[in-house]
């Protein structure tokens, strides 16, 4: 069968910690005293060799210090779907789990890969604190980019852990890794391996998002550390404990682990996070209009973005933008489809103030248009 790039499976649906010990053989040669030359022989002695086998446990505890260090900033990420049981009752019910890391304590900022979140706009986080005991949180999915298969939650919560990126520029072929997540649900897993290769490069379509689109994954780290479903999202740690890369995706002919995984470098990381951050957004979330609303609201025509929800405390909040608000203008320019709301922001600044055009419809009242004053903010700044 022949192998197959699973993105998916890695981020697994619902339905202990074993640490590697790595033992070093080191190969020495020690010089022997020459052998006697018989007499009248007159070549030059010749040295002879023999080698040595020595069994170093020095990377053993590298890895284990690696692991106590980065291990409390993991958390473990479930999406949940609402669902109404024969009764009639509205229940919260898991439906995929996958792997994050603390990135920003202070912000609350948690990192995870898109395709775990998916659409989810309040994954459940999972933390173990230091008596062992564990903590769920309700993140918000701040930014995300599925492109990229990056996504930014963030959560309220003091005292956290975090992690430092590193430089995976000066990975390697043959160094030691360590991957930690949640396999098969199994959370704080960690799995060591070596770098097996850099800068690998994938294209992956993804027909799951309401607007298809193709992941793009380049600059990747493979490893042979174990990834299996669950691991998504979840950090590639050096030696010293730093993140190196985010836990991806597999190679696999059977959708297992067989030593052949990936994961995002924290160079790309890095410079993706900076970007979604720092975009210009007022607070709100975008759907595609159902086709029975605009009908049945008369809304105006060719206009086919509304309001999923709006952030708490964000500037759209302020201005009075409400959910199922139909998007017909941002700054002057048209929003017809998502891609206008991103050409209206692109040029603004933190702080500019925007003339946001909607159609708002309620039931026995009917719908109107109206004009609001919403106040633009840096991503990061939610």
């Amino acid at each position: 069968m022949a192998a197959t790039i699973v993105v998916a499976l890695i981020a697994g649906a619902l339905a202990g910690a074993a640490g590697g010990a790595a033992v070093g053989i080191a190969v020495g040669r020690d010089d022997v005293p020459p052998a006697p030359l018989a007499d009248g022989d007159d070549r030059e002695p010749v040295t002879a060799t023999s080698t040595s086998l020595t069994i170093e446990g020095g990377d053993s505890e590298a890895i284990k210090a690696a692991i106590e260090k980065a291990d409390p900033a993991v958390v473990n990420v479930t999406t949940v779907e609402t669902v109404r049981n024969r009764w009639g009752e509205l229940l919260d019910v898991p439906v995929g789990q996958g792997t994050g890391f603390v990135m920003d304590a202070e912000r609350g900022l948690i990192l995870t890969n898109e395709h775990v979140v998916g659409n989810a706009p309040n994954p459940v986080v999972t933390m173990v604190q230091p008596d062992g005991s564990t903590v769920e949180m309700n993140a918000q999915t701040l930014a995300a980019s599925p492109a990229d298969d990056i996504a930014v939650l963030q959560v309220e919560a003091n005292n956290l852990p975090d992690l430092e990126f590193g430089d995976p520029s000066s990975l390697e072929v043959g160094d030691w890794i360590i991957a930690i997540g949640s396999p098969f649900g199994l959370d704080h897993t960690a799995t060591v391996g070596v770098v097996s290769a850099l800068g690998r490069r994938f294209k992956v379509p993804d027909d799951r998002q309401a607007m298809p689109v193709e992941r793009i994954y380049d600059d990747m780290i493979q490893t042979d550390a174990a990834i299996n479903s669950g691991n998504s999202g979840g950090p590639l740690i050096n030696l010293a404990g730093d993140v190196v890369g985010m836990n991806t995706l597999i190679t696999s002919p059977s959708g297992a682990s067989a030593g052949v995984g990936f994961a995002i470098s924290a160079s790309k990381l890095r410079v993706v996070v900076e970007s979604l951050l720092g975009e210009a957004v007022v607070g709100f979330r975008w759907k595609i209009v159902d086709p029975r609303w605009l009908e049945g609201a008369e809304a105006p025509e060719g206009h086919y973005v509304q309001i999923r929800d709006v952030a708490p405390r964000a500037p759209a909040a302020a201005a009075g933008l409400r959910e199922d608000d139909l998007i017909l203008s941002i700054g002057g320019t048209d929003i017809r489809e998502p891609a206008d709301i991103r050409a209206a922001l692109q040029d603004a600044e933190p702080g500019d103030t925007l003339e946001m055009d909607v159609f708002r419809y309620a039931p026995g009242d009917g719908g109107r248009r109206q004009t609001l004053d919403v106040t633009v903010v840096s991503r990061g700044d939610l």
